[in-house]
């Protein structure tokens, strides 16, 4: 509580005697904050109080007059409150007070509105009341054949009347509040009633706004509410999706004077983006070197489709590029992310061989030699440019060391030429060449009278 100090100013000081005029300060509560203004008239200096009358915790302003503070012990305490004056230093103003503290708190009252009449269901009904005090009020019922009271609903069992008592019990600042009892009468059960209210497909958040329908077994129109306002709003039976996610639309029907209200019936829906599908088809395989070469697909949105190369050890990609590495398998990706009409697209890969570059070998016949003939080199080109190694497939016969074929006995030699490949080309076929290997023939040469003349070794035949 508070009030203003009024103060009068006196035409002739001499006359102006302090009076006051404020009723004696008023009884408070323990631990609630407590403020009362003495007023008086007067030419006046200052106020105070007798020496510890106030309660603990309160105190007198000596300009103003106000009493405030928070009592700290509850009890009867009284005094005098002096309100005094320079002109009449012995003759102050006095009032004498007794205030009270209470220990238990102030009052507190109930705010109930009177229930109206229902008709018999199984259906539970909300119960509201405040306190003043602000604390939580409590329900029961005084006709439990009637109706019964759990928390803060209410569930109907027969016809008849139902009385429903709130209540406040207090705590240590407030007192219990008085009860308050609302009764209301319980009518025969009226005839229910279902609503028909179909499954509702997903839809894109480009589709727009849509109607939908339902109806109730009782012919009553039925009303729809939406309980996702930031995914979807309703005005009449016209459903508007405003953002991705969930929509969950209410049809609901409140029943008459012959209908009980209708189990509300919610059909849930997702809003999302378009979808989309790309048309990328499948890739020849290519020979290493190759020229780069580009790619193309399209996605049914008509958005830009992008690439990009899983496989990067052995091909790259640069917008729709392709650039080969080297030989191995080579897989593309095509993608489309979407926008905020379309839905990301699945990706599509396709995958194709990078294959080396075939080469040849050119290694001509090897004419036959005689065993004992100095080793002698050989040669083969390869059309890759690459170098080309000979081997002896008949070692017992020629070996061959390098280029270098060395002649070991009479036979047949074969030698083989052969380029294994690299990174860009491919191994060669190898190509063998045989030749033969002869004994040496030891010739003697006589004169017409059967004299032999030479001799004449390792003679070829």
């Amino acid at each position: 509580m508070s009030c203003l100090l009024l103060l009068t100013a006196p035409a002739d000081p001499a006359t102006a005697q302090p009076v006051i005029i404020s009723a004696p300060p008023p009884n408070g509560a323990l631990g609630v904050p407590y403020s009362y203004t003495v007023k008086a008239t007067g030419f006046l200096v200052g106020f105070s109080a007798s020496v510890n009358s106030l309660p603990p915790g309160l105190s007198i302003g000596s300009s103003t007059g106000i009493i405030s503070g928070t009592p700290t012990v509850a009890g009867t305490y009284s005094g005098l409150i002096v309100a005094y004056s320079p002109f009449f230093p012995n003759s102050p103003a006095t009032q004498f007070f007794n205030i009270v503290i209470a220990a238990s708190g102030r009052g507190q009252v109930i705010t109930f509105a009177p229930l109206i009449d229902r008709a018999l269901s199984n259906l539970s009904y909300g119960l509201f009341a405040t306190a003043t005090s602000g604390l939580p009020v409590s329900f029961a019922s005084l006709t439990p054949t009637t109706c019964l009271a759990s928390g803060t609903s209410m569930s109907l069992l027969a016809v008849g009347t139902c009385t429903i008592r709130a209540s406040q019990a207090g705590n240590a600042n407030y007192d219990p509040a008085p009860n308050v009892d609302r009764s209301f009468a319980i009518t025969p059960a009226l005839l229910s009633q279902t609503i028909t209210f179909g499954a509702l497909s997903d839809r894109p958040l480009s589709a727009g706004a849509f109607s939908v329908s339902a109806t109730a077994s009782s012919g009553l129109p039925v009303t729809f509410s939406s309980l996702t306002t930031a995914a979807c709003t309703v005005s009449g039976s016209t459903v508007t999706p405003v953002a991705l996610g969930t929509c969950t639309i209410r049809a609901s029907q409140a029943g008459n004077t012959t209908y009980a209200q209708a189990p509300n019936v919610d059909q849930t829906f997702s809003i999302t983006l378009v979808s989309q599908t790309i048309t990328f088809g499948a890739l020849i395989n290519r020979t290493l070197g190759s020229a780069p070469f580009t790619v193309s697909a399209t996605a049914s949105s008509g958005l830009g489709v992008s690439f990009s190369s899983l496989t990067t050890t052995t091909c790259t990609v640069s917008g729709n590029t392709v650039t080969l590495v080297v030989s191995g398998t080579c897989t593309i990706r095509a993608s489309q992310a979407g926008n905020a009409t379309y839905a990301p697209a699945p990706n599509v890969d396709q995958s194709f061989s990078i294959t080396q570059v075939s080469q040849t070998i050119t290694f001509g016949a090897l004419g036959d030699r005689t065993l004992g003939s100095a080793p002698f080199t050989v040669s083969a080109p390869a059309s890759s440019g690459l170098a080309v190694s000979f081997s002896s497939l008949a070692t017992t016969v020629c070996t061959v060391s390098g280029n270098t074929v060395t002649l070991v006995s009479a036979g047949t030699c074969t030698i083989r030429a052969s380029q294994q490949g690299n990174a860009t080309y491919a191994a060669a076929l190898n190509v063998d060449q045989s030749f033969n290997v002869l004994a040496p023939i030891t010739q003697y040469i006589y004169d017409g009278a059967g004299n032999l003349i030479s001799i004449h070794r390792n003679v070829s035949p």
